[in-house]
């Protein structure tokens, strides 16, 4: 782990770590500053679901990416990963790819669900 890689969480979503990373050696972990509701605060190595320098590489089925529901993860015929979002409701199939040079934002499939409000009936 180290300073411009991405990490997934399990509550604070994808970043990438900044500068402000360390080993604290009395707990024998490694620390660095997450994003959350009230700016940065310290997180464990604990936390990490998955890291990479790719921010592709964290991204899973049910994310969303741009806006869009990611349905599938696959690679172009030059091997590159690329991920698909579209729908299929039995009559009608649309897919489309996002390279990870058109990401702009990803909301985690688990940060959706924790803002997601259902209505009982």
């Amino acid at each position: 782990m180290k300073t411009g890689d991405y990490v997934r969480t399990k509550h604070k979503g994808i970043f990438k770590i900044d500068e402000r990373c360390y080993f604290n050696k009395d707990f024998k972990e490694f620390w660095f500053k997450a994003p959350c509701d009230k700016g940065n605060e310290w997180t464990t190595i604990a936390e990490v679901i998955k890291l990479s320098p790719n921010i592709i590489d964290l991204i899973e089925v049910g994310d969303y990416v741009n806006g869009e529901k990611i349905i599938k993860i696959a690679e172009d015929f030059s091997g590159t990963k690329i991920l698909i979002y579209g729908f299929d409701d039995g009559r009608h199939q649309v897919a489309n790819a996002i390279y990870k040079k058109d990401i702009k934002s990803i909301v985690t499939k688990e940060k959706f669900e924790s803002l997601e409000y259902r209505i009982e009936s």
